[in-house]
């Protein structure tokens, strides 16, 4: 259900399910996904939306979102590999001077992502370690910069 909740974010966070078909754990998982939505919501819906790698020529592609004043972003990661692996990915549109601030958004039981602290060109530039479980997985990143 994480990956279902993370993936509909880029859009308009519909999940197309029938709760009452669910077990209890599955509906936690969209409960916790849509509460994170709400938080990330102000920055999904009036940000620029920076395309990462394609998906139709690699296992893993990425979307940023970043506010126009650019303090804040937020980072969607999908990848299809089929061994847990990890991995840096590159969100792009930051500004390069700010002091950014992320933490994983929508976390589950693997943590995905470490929070950490660097300037948007190191950020863009080394990227921030993602660490994916086997098969389809996402990951959901939020950046802050005051």
């Amino acid at each position: 259900m994480k990956t279902r909740v993370d993936v509909a974010m880029a859009g308009r966070l519909g999940v197309e399910l029938n709760p009452a078909e669910f077990p209890e754990k599955d509906l936690d998982d969209i409960r916790r996904g849509i509460a994170a939505y709400k938080e990330l919501r102000p920055v999904l819906h009036a940000a620029e939306v920076f395309r990462g790698r394609n998906p139709h020529e690699s296992k893993t592609t990425e979307l940023t979102y970043v506010l126009p004043d650019k303090t804040q972003a937020v980072l969607l990661a999908f990848d299809t590999e089929e061994k847990a692996h990890a991995q840096r990915i590159r969100p792009s549109g930051l500004s390069p001077r700010r002091v950014y601030e992320w933490t994983e958004a929508n976390p589950d039981g693997t943590p995905r992502v470490a929070p950490g602290r660097a300037t948007g060109k190191t950020i863009m530039s080394r990227g921030v370690r993602v660490a994916f479980p086997a098969g389809v997985a996402t990951a959901v990143v939020r950046f802050a910069s005051r």
